[in-house]
């Protein structure tokens, strides 16, 4: 990320005008894929634009891949799938200050996870695959959500359906990263059948639903309204096939589940 220097020398002053911010994305309408149109397995990847001449030289949304100087300046979400209208979980945070440009870019891509291979030089954890075919993008400006209503800029994309990014500012606990951070540590699961046996069960055997769940964090939406919103800040696993699913423990960063208010529903 290119900081311009304060001319006066007084860090300082530079450090009330430098904040840390988070990145919130998803996407609504998205196009449907395939002969039979299914709802598209997605991911979002973001990219911080150094040089805004030199990325315009480049047909961004194209299905190429645009190099970057720093690997720091690209982020990569979850993949969601089946959906036309994903809430992407992973949270971008990077360092703006105020008074400077800074664009970046979101490319929506289809993708699917799958387990890498000794063969393929991986360890066996999942890995997202990236299907060039569909690929699309929008290019944002920090400055220019930061003025917007609630925070939230929305952009069409060339080949349908729409992208939203809202941007947060990190508590002031959290702009020094030489503070530790505090995470929520929880496990969820349903004690009592879960009525849903007529509802969600898609065997003649009677096996049970796939079941997951999310976490969201409830925020006012602008001080001069007194609407609120919701974000996706995680999602749990499927259980599969299960009346009486137990989740994966969870553990969620407390800056990205409610801003480190304690007070804040989630």
């Amino acid at each position: 990320i290119n900081i311009m220097e304060n001319p006066n020398g007084d860090p300082d002053e530079r450090n009330v005008r430098c904040v840390l911010l988070q990145l919130h994305l998803q996407c609504s309408n998205l196009p449907r894929i395939g002969l039979v149109k299914n709802p598209p397995d997605t991911s979002a990847v973001v990219t911080l634009i150094d040089d805004l001449e030199e990325w315009h030289g480049h047909n961004y949304g194209s299905g190429q891949e645009k190099p970057t100087k720093n690997e720091m300046n690209s982020f990569q979400t979850e993949v969601v799938k089946k959906s036309c209208h994903p809430h992407y979980t992973g949270v971008f945070e990077f360092e703006y200050e105020y008074g400077t440009e800074q664009y970046f870019c979101v490319t929506i891509n289809n993708s699917h996870c799958r387990k890498s291979t000794k063969k393929d030089g991986g360890n066996g954890n999942d890995e997202i695959m990236l299907d060039k075919k569909y690929c699309d993008a929008a290019m944002f400006e920090v400055s220019d959500i930061l003025s917007s209503k609630e925070h939230t800029k929305a952009k069409r994309l060339r080949k349908g359906g729409a992208v939203f990014a809202h941007l947060q500012q990190l508590s002031n606990r959290c702009q020094n990263g030489n503070q530790p951070r505090s995470l929520f540590r929880f496990q969820l699961g349903a004690t009592t059948k879960l009525d849903l046996q007529k509802k969600l069960s898609n065997t003649f055997f009677d096996k049970g639903p796939d079941t997951l769940f999310e976490v969201a964090k409830h925020y006012k939406a602008s001080s001069s309204t007194s609407g609120h919103s919701w974000i996706t800040v995680y999602r749990s696993r499927p259980v599969l096939a299960s009346f009486q699913p137990t989740w994966d423990a969870a553990e969620i960063d407390l800056e990205s589940c409610c801003n480190s208010d304690l007070e804040q529903p989630i």
